[in-house]
């Protein structure tokens, strides 16, 4: 989630639009009005989180990532985001993660209602039994590099009595591998191979 120049929540995981439209603007930097003039190859233009809450509603789950930038240091994402899921009463289907426990600990105490994940960068991965010293008990899951996935860092985490996860599964290898060491769910990449596995 990008929050662009005039606080509207974005659906987007990058802010410059480089590699996802071929334009080298960034999403904190524009006004939405100006975003909405470039097309993905489908037609189809960033939509705004709000847009896509109404299509769906409660019928599908989201995770969201809040993401920072200049245009959010007062927590103007965090804010406009727990106000939009409220609006929507979509409290039970959500799951906010972020890298950064400042943003989650905000949004904690804005809702204590929706579930909370914890992404770990690569050094706080590879330093995972320090790092989870410093996590807040609300916190319920947390997400590892998949580089330093192995079965210690998955117990370590269980221990802790939350929910372990991993990103950046892309292979039938790693995908097998995250069975082998009971991951408790993974992002990925490549989707059809995460649904060839599952099926």
């Amino acid at each position: 989630m990008i929050l662009s120049k005039d606080n509207k929540l974005v659906v987007s995981h990058d802010d410059n639009l480089m590699r996802i439209l071929g334009v080298n603007r960034n999403i904190s930097d524009s006004n939405y009005l100006q975003l909405s003039n470039y097309r993905f190859t489908n037609g189809e233009q960033l939509h705004l989180l709000n847009d896509v809450f109404e299509r769906y509603s409660n019928a599908i789950n989201y995770v969201i990532e809040t993401k920072f930038n200049q245009t959010n240091s007062f927590h103007t994402m965090e804010r406009e985001l727990i106000a939009l899921i409220e609006k929507h009463r979509l409290e039970k289907n959500v799951i906010l993660q972020s890298y950064s426990i400042d943003s989650l600990n905000f949004m904690y105490e804005k809702s204590k209602k929706i579930p909370q994940m914890l992404i770990l960068d690569e050094a706080k991965s590879n330093k995972l039994q320090e790092a989870l010293v410093n996590v807040p008990e609300h916190i319920q899951i947390i997400t590892i590099s998949s580089n330093y996935l192995t079965p210690t860092a998955v117990k370590l985490i269980h221990d802790t009595g939350r929910l372990a996860m991993t990103y950046n599964l892309d292979s039938y290898d790693q995908l097998n591998y995250g069975t082998q060491v009971k991951i408790d769910g993974f992002f990925t990449n490549d989707t059809k191979k995460a649904y060839d596995k599952k099926n």
